[in-house]
């Protein structure tokens, strides 16, 4: 008997899966403490401190975008060549330029948080420090994960340090009367540094060593500069898709309905997981097959990716339809059960984009980063507009309503452009 297309396609989901289970175990480790997080602080502190962490997320983000994807590009290639003068070269200017990004950030920052009239000194400090530390750590994992570093990239920043971290607040809430957002982000500061630190000795240690000993060698860079500059501001827009609901409904709403939209949030983001999962692993592998001009290599990438995405995007959704209600509650406790409904919107939301997934990095890793940039602008200036009128009319439940509509926009975009520009859909279903 011949084998099915769809079972074919099955086949090629399991490799990835595999070779993505540090990361897919590390992100249910991060996913369990959240939920521990929210149960321990309530929904009113856990949306004062979620509402902060999202601007420093955000411009952490934005520190280090396009040079992680640069990384993700260029290094491959190097390491297959053993070219370590210029690894050398191209890691370090990676760093450097992540480093005087992530100060400008924290200029910026400090402008926003003199809008916050209840942020101290300190609480802002630290909040600022966090950016850099994050700023970084997010750039050494890429590089680990460039070296298929994925244990020793990923155990430090999604294992420890959330156990760690939660475990600490555990603590700190059950020996003092009352615990304020200050305390928490000492907490989250602290074991941050500490997972960095961990982080650089387990990848540059076990698998860089040689880089360490290598004379930079410099070599043009200017396809990498037009690289990280052209997803800096796709990062920026897709930033924007990502968090400007959140930021809206923090800026207008009591911290008890943020604290309920973060959770919502937070349950909805779990299908969408699975792309934070695949795509470092698929990654170099489009960026290896895009190099060799293998184009059915790219389409079975591609394929693999977009079937495993939606077929967990699809599961979850029909699986909260059915018991939603009770597993908000179950999770987070009764005090969260009003964000079940938000949840199934947004759940919608992450399955049309999840449909077509792999459509980002297929348009960036294949050299088409620029159209890849004119998507999101387009995608975060509809988002914009409609989350404007939506939180405006119906509150949190239209910031949901208008990420649906947005991500339903942004699919639509992937699938003409991704197909146009590289011959190869971003989606298994629509080919």
């Amino acid at each position: 008997m011949m084998p099915t297309r769809r079972s074919t396609l099955l086949g090629m989901m399991f490799p990835y899966l595999l070779k993505s289970l540090p990361l897919g175990l590390g992100l249910v480790t991060l996913f369990s403490c959240q939920i521990l997080l929210g149960r321990l602080l309530g929904p009113a502190l856990y949306g004062e401190y979620g509402y902060l962490l999202t601007w420093v997320t955000a411009a952490a983000i934005l520190s280090r975008a396009g040079h992680e994807w640069s990384l993700m590009r260029l290094l491959p290639p190097l390491i297959d060549e053993g070219a370590l003068g210029r690894m050398r070269h191209l890691v370090v200017r990676s760093f450097a330029a992540v480093s005087v990004r992530a100060v400008v950030a924290m200029a910026v920052l400090m402008i926003v948080f003199t809008t916050m009239a209840s942020l101290n000194w300190p609480t802002r400090l630290m909040a600022l420090a966090l950016v850099f530390v994050m700023a970084h750590a997010g750039l050494m994992r890429s590089f680990g994960l460039t070296h298929s570093a994925i244990w020793t990239s990923d155990a430090p920043e999604n294992f420890l340090k959330p156990i760690l971290f939660v475990a600490l607040v555990w603590i700190a809430t059950n020996n003092a009367n009352i615990i304020i957002v200050d305390d928490i982000l000492a907490i989250n500061l602290g074991v941050s540094i500490g997972a960095l630190l961990l982080t650089t000795v387990l990848v540059v240690g076990h698998k860089a060593k040689s880089l360490l000993r290598a004379r930079a060698e410099p070599f043009d860079l200017s396809e990498a500069r037009s690289v990280t500059r052209t997803l800096f501001l796709s990062n920026a827009m897709n930033m924007v898709l990502r968090n400007a609901d959140m930021l809206v409904v923090g800026a207008i709403s009591p911290p008890l309905e943020t604290g309920l939209y973060l959770a919502a949030t937070r349950v909805a983001a779990i299908p969408s997981a699975i792309v934070t999962i695949i795509d470092p692993v698929a990654g170099p592998g489009i960026a290896r097959a895009s190099h060799a001009g293998d184009a059915s290599a790219l389409r079975r990438i591609i394929n693999a990716y977009s079937l495993t995405t939606t077929a967990v995007s699809a599961g979850a959704l029909i699986f909260f339809l059915i018991v939603g209600d009770h597993l908000v509650s179950l999770l987070l406790g009764d005090t969260f059960t009003k964000a079940a409904n938000f949840t199934t919107i947004l759940l919608l939301g992450h399955l049309i984009a999840n449909i077509t997934a792999p459509g980002g990095s297929l348009l960036s890793l294949t050299g088409n980063h620029k159209i890849s940039l004119r998507i999101s602008v387009l995608s975060a200036l509809a988002f914009i507009l409609l989350l404007t009128v939506l939180t405006y009319l119906f509150s949190a439940e239209g910031a949901a309503w208008a990420f649906v509509i947005g991500s339903a926009i942004k699919a639509t975009l992937l699938i003409f452009h991704a197909k146009n520009a590289t011959g190869v859909s971003p989606s298994f279903i629509l080919r």
